[in-house]
């Protein structure tokens, strides 16, 4: 008991001094964020990183041991400080994966808010991590629909529409949000996510690939078929988790990093102390693999280049003055007058954050005006006007949503709680295995969380069947007969023939 309290305790800690995510979903990271560039310095500088030589190999556990490779999984393990208790992700989610700065965390694959689950990207299934390793590693986890997680099952990723005769949807609550085949490679399944994920998913695989890639070969199953390995909840089946190697640099360059992926890799630092080297430098996915960088929009400019001015107007003219340094505006409010808003015109001419009077804009893709709005100070000295109320945080199960009231007149802002929903239990029993008993897994559609309990069905035990010779018998050495159990496929060799 003791030692649970001291693990709740530490990720509370280390959750407390995260960073929000403040980025905007799909606006294309244009320039790394500070935190980006200063993790990136001399043997790991892109300078140098991109001088050492990738793979050409077919498979993609050769591939991992190219020095490239190499040098990418000791940045990231070696600046990893340490992971959350795997209790405690789907806590992080709030800041890692934040709205617009918000605690309402964008579920994967859908792109919305709403009730959500954790998801592994990799599926355990074809990792050897469970819950532990990549299993509580925020770069690899996500929050995603419960119903969207079940439906996903561990399906392969890969190309669906248009080359099967026929596909399954699952619709979301709206666009379509995957296509699938269940009986892909052997009944591996294989599942297309919308457009504006695949990237996002390209680069997660690639992360695990790279960071919890292990020597005997666990975790390197990207685009190849290996054997099975591990045993019990850290076994890995060694099916592929990608159809190929195309298809996952074809979907890094589709969809780009956009400033809500890279505010969440800064996130994530925060809290573990490495990055995804693949949100930062898309471009080293091709030179892991040899492959020439396309055109493509990166947060570095490494495989483009763009110049944008940035200038300021105030309005109305009485109300204050702006000056411009660089991509910082900065607001002089006359006397009696404050600093009410901004606009940005173009509107997605650049991500634009808001310290008081100062505005910083990053990620340019275009020549832009910031105009800062100014207003009377206290215009609603004789009261408030109230709007009917937005709800700005939705209820938990545990935690209670916030109903937002905003002044019509002058903005102000108060709240008032909405009670928590309590949790909703659905319960899935998981029959015996040949080594482990039975269970049953109850799961909160609406938060995720869940329990473990086992039943009183004792491990089946392994079903051999007759064996097979594999080395016959000779006058001076005795043969063997390998054992193969019917459940599970592990093997025996007996050496008394």
């Amino acid at each position: 008991m003791k030692r649970v309290l001291i693990a709740v305790l530490l990720a509370a800690a280390l959750l407390a001094g995260g960073v929000r995510n403040s980025g905007v979903r799909h606006e294309p990271a244009l320039s790394l964020s500070a935190q980006a560039e200063a993790y990136y310095t001399g043997d790991y500088s892109y300078e140098a990183l991109s001088a050492l030589a990738g793979s050409a190999s077919s498979r993609s556990d050769e591939a991992w041991d190219s020095p490239l490779c190499t040098a990418l999984h000791g940045l990231m393990n070696d600046t990893r400080t340490q992971l959350l208790p795997y209790g405690s992700t789907l806590s992080a989610f709030a800041d890692t994966d934040a709205s617009g700065g918000s605690e309402e965390p964008l579920r994967f694959y859908c792109d919305d808010l709403g009730p959500y689950s954790r998801e592994q990207v990799w599926a355990d299934s074809r990792g050897t991590f469970y819950r532990d390793g990549a299993g509580r590693d925020l770069h690899h986890l996500r929050p995603a629909d419960a119903e969207a997680n079940f439906v996903r099952g561990d399906q392969s990723f890969g190309k669906v529409r248009g080359r099967f005769e026929s596909w399954e949807t699952w619709p979301g609550t709206g666009e379509p949000v995957f296509w699938y085949v269940p009986d892909w490679n052997g009944g591996a399944g294989l599942v297309e996510p919308r457009d504006g994920i695949k990237g996002d998913a390209a680069r997660i695989l690639l992360y695990v690939y790279v960071t919890w890639g292990e020597a005997d070969g666990g975790n390197r199953n990207l685009w190849t078929d290996l054997p099975r390995i591990g045993e019990g909840v850290g076994e890995s089946n060694g099916l592929r988790v990608i159809e190929d190697l195309d298809t996952l640099l074809d979907w890094i360059a589709l969809d780009p990093v956009d400033t809500w992926e890279l505010g969440r890799n800064d996130a994530v630092q925060s809290l573990q102390g490495s990055r995804n080297v693949f949100i930062d430098y898309p471009e080293l996915a091709f030179l892991l693999f040899d492959r020439e960088i396309p055109d493509m929009t990166t947060p570095s400019g490494v495989a483009r280049g763009l110049h944008c001015s940035v200038s300021a107007e105030a309005e109305p003219p009485e109300g204050g003055s702006v000056a411009v340094d660089g991509q910082i505006v900065t607001a002089f409010p006359s006397p009696g007058w404050a600093v009410e808003g901004w606009s940005l015109s173009p509107a997605d001419g650049a991500a634009v954050s808001r310290d008081g009077n100062v505005f910083h804009l990053s990620a340019l893709a275009a020549d832009c005006t910031l105009t800062v709005r100014f207003a009377l100070l206290d215009p609603c000295a004789g009261g408030h006007s109230w709007d009917a109320g937005t709800v700005s945080a939705e209820p938990g199960c545990e935690a209670e949503g916030t109903l937002r009231y905003a002044c019509t007149v002058c903005g102000t802002l108060r709240t008032e709680a909405i009670p928590a929903l309590g949790h909703d239990w659905h319960s899935r029993t998981i029959p015996p295995g040949c080594v482990r008993p039975g269970m049953v897994l109850e799961s909160c559609w609406r938060c995720g969380a869940e329990t473990e309990t086992p039943t009183d069905e004792p491990p089946l035990g392994h079903a051999w069947d007759a064996g097979t010779v594999t080395r016959p018998p000779t006058q001076i050495r005795p043969g063997e007969r390998t054992y193969t159990c019917l459940r599970c496929g592990q093997t025996r060799t007996s050496r008394a023939i």
